[in-house]
């Protein structure tokens, strides 16, 4: 009798481990949205595959989605895009995408090249867009707004934005890329920027809103592009970077002059290192003060980009 019981509890025992064995070698079905309009409707983006790659959804190559309604990224959620694809969050929409340091939110690629698809550009003025601990992996590969260059994340004139733990991985052109200063860039903290052909591009009047807590590494143009214009009229900070802040003007007929006026302050933190291009230079006017002191083991170095 003990022999017969054995052996049933034997067979249940083995019968139970191939079917857990078979569970996890089976991938769960990730949803493939092939309709650029899927997003025209309020969205709530799920992690609900834990099995095989853990691909939740799939966009398809060459497509163009237009978000123009809300959209909400739950933790975990993990969004492959095909080739060249883009979004673009609308005027009329929104993205709330926070993940968890245990749980990201990833946009990536099944192609894991440097500018497999295109990227993600935010025209909403929305104050609830937000980004946090997301990643933005393989993007990057060609401008969605042919004004602009190519970037992983762009916010175009008129957006709102409000980024933190935040990863831009492999961009093949900047990570993240603000377009001039009637964009809002609220807050960019603890983000990296990670081999990319460039990392962060940013107006002047904005870039006080880069905090210390960001890294770069091992992107090809390895420091923060700074566009000149409009006047510095607040009292702003440029915080101490690991990489340096090179200032530039958008092209040949614009003023290269960043200009700090009013009652403007710009203060430079110590440790930091600006460099600029040919014809870029600083002007303080009216009651406007501009603040750089370093210390003898952390000097503020000012440079030309040409030797």
């Amino acid at each position: 009798m003990k022999l017969i019981y054995l052996a049933a509890l034997m067979l249940l025992l083995i019968g139970g481990l191939t079917r857990c064995q078979s569970e996890e070698r089976d991938p769960c079905v990730q949803e493939t949205i092939t309709d650029p309009s899927y997003f025209s409707t309020a969205r709530t983006l799920k992690n609900t595959c834990t099995k095989g790659d853990g691909a939740d959804y799939y966009l398809a190559a060459n497509q163009t989605y237009r978000i123009s309604a809300d959209l909400v990224i739950e933790p975990g959620t993990r969004i492959v895009m095909g080739d060249s694809a883009a979004l673009i969050v609308e005027s009329t929409a929104s993205i709330y995408a926070i993940g968890r340091i245990d749980a990201p939110v990833e946009f990536t690629s099944d192609n894991p090249t440097a500018g497999a698809w295109q990227g993600i550009l935010i025209q909403s003025a929305n104050t609830r867009n937000t980004l946090q601990y997301v990643s933005i992996a393989y993007a990057g590969g060609a401008a969605i707004d042919p004004a602009l260059p190519a970037a992983a994340l762009g916010l175009a004139d008129g957006s709102v934005m409000d980024l933190a733990y935040s990863q831009f991985l492999q961009s093949g052109g900047y990570g993240l890329l603000v377009q001039s200063n009637a964009a809002n860039l609220r807050s960019l903290e603890s983000c990296s920027f990670l081999s990319s052909a460039a990392a962060l591009r940013i107006p002047a009047l904005q870039t006080h809103r880069v905090s210390n807590t960001n890294t770069f590494t091992g992107n090809t143009n390895n420091y923060i592009d700074v566009r000149v214009g409009g006047t510095i009229t607040d009292d702003l900070t440029w915080a101490t970077q690991t990489v340096p802040y090179r200032l530039f003007k958008e092209d040949s007929s614009a003023s290269g002059i960043q200009t700090i006026g009013g009652n403007g302050r710009l203060g430079i933190d110590r440790g930091n290192r600006l460099e600029f291009n040919d014809d870029i230079g600083f002007l303080t006017v009216d009651n406007a003060r501009f603040f750089a002191a370093g210390t003898a083991e952390r000097p503020i170095v000012f440079s030309g980009v040409r030797k």
